[in-house]
């Protein structure tokens, strides 16, 4: 039997700290037609040293370096154009992957041949590989080994649940699909990844294939630090594009109309916890008005209770709560 030869692509902009962790990891594949190309993004730490010490060891192993930065999805554009595989995988450089990440994702894809891609489920760590969590809400609520996901169950999750069942730096889609809808849009910051599902999803279905295949690691260089910003004041980006992709769609109007301000006002919320949690409670009454306009959560939920945060006792009873909870702050 001929196994197809996938091309494992990783993303890298100074990832001298993880990179040698999850290059091992992807030496160790059980999967072993493969190629792994390193798009190294004008990086000023040792990163591109690390690269070329172990692709010494493994001639799998290229690399290329642009030469100026071309942002991430430039850089992802650039590893699709060098691939040569049957299948394209964008992991990333600071994640770790299981050994049988590869194997399983393409006998999903060759056992699925109408699918357009597919994905895993995840741990995640911390700079230590530390467990964080063992967050793989597909796993959890899900008992099959596998989902096929449509475009109207993604933006289900997305909108109505307020939950991304897409795990990123664990994709792997054809070629043929990238060229087809000619890569990622260089325009896009923070939801390069979600339009390209959106993109991906108008057309095909996708695979997640139920097992936690990536080790996720959460740090304090990485991107995802954005979402994670106390000090944040506006809308994420992410919402505001979703916002956006509904309202373009008179097909999705109707059955989002209330989900999305919904998801609104829960980000409003978020961002009058954080001005909690930072003890500025003189910037919460224009968020408030913003929630409330949006949607009105029911008492007894957390968010009906911050949604009435101008009372002074409510406002010290969800401080305490925020303070002595952590977890509850993303």
């Amino acid at each position: 039997m001929n196994l197809p030869l996938v091309s494992v692509c990783v993303a890298n902009y100074n990832g001298a700290k993880f990179i040698e962790e999850t290059l091992r990891s992807l030496i160790r594949q059980t999967y072993q037609n493969i190629e792994i190309i390193v798009g190294d993004n004008v990086s000023t730490d040792q990163s591109v040293a690390i690269i070329k010490k172990i692709a010494t060891e493994d001639s799998r192993i290229k690399y290329f370096q642009n030469k100026k930065n071309i942002g991430y999805s430039g850089n992802c554009n650039k590893l699709i154009q060098t691939a040569q595989g049957k299948y394209v995988t964008i992991y990333h450089s600071d994640d770790v992957y299981e050994p049988t990440i590869v194997e399983e994702e393409v006998a999903f894809l060759e056992a699925n041949p109408e699918l357009a891609g597919v994905y895993t489920s995840q741990k995640v760590i911390d700079e230590n590989r530390q467990p964080i969590s063992n967050d793989g809400f597909i796993l959890n609520q899900i008992p099959h080994k596998y989902l096929i996901l449509d475009l109207v169950q993604y933006l289900d999750y997305l909108i109505k649940q307020d939950i991304n069942p897409i795990v990123c730096p664990t994709s792997m889609i054809k070629k043929s699909v990238y060229q087809e809808l000619k890569g990622y849009d260089l325009n896009l910051k923070y939801v390069d990844d979600v339009d390209m599902w959106l993109r991906i999803l108008e057309k095909y279905n996708v695979g997640i294939v139920n097992k936690k295949l990536v080790n996720y690691r959460v740090h304090s260089a990485q991107g995802s630090q954005y979402y994670r910003d106390l000090e944040r004041d506006d809308l994420l980006i992410p919402i505001k594009f979703l916002a956006a992709y509904i309202e373009k769609n008179s097909d999705l109007k109707d059955r989002y109309k209330i989900a999305i301000k919904r998801l609104i006002a829960l980000d409003y919320n978020k961002i009058i916890k954080n001005y909690i949690i930072l003890g500025q409670r003189e910037k919460l009454a224009a968020y408030l008005k913003l929630s409330r306009n949006h949607y009105r959560f029911f008492f007894p939920s957390k968010d009906w209770f911050v949604q009435q945060t101008n009372f002074r006792f409510i406002y010290l009873i969800v401080r305490l709560y925020l303070l002595l909870n952590p977890k509850r702050q993303k």
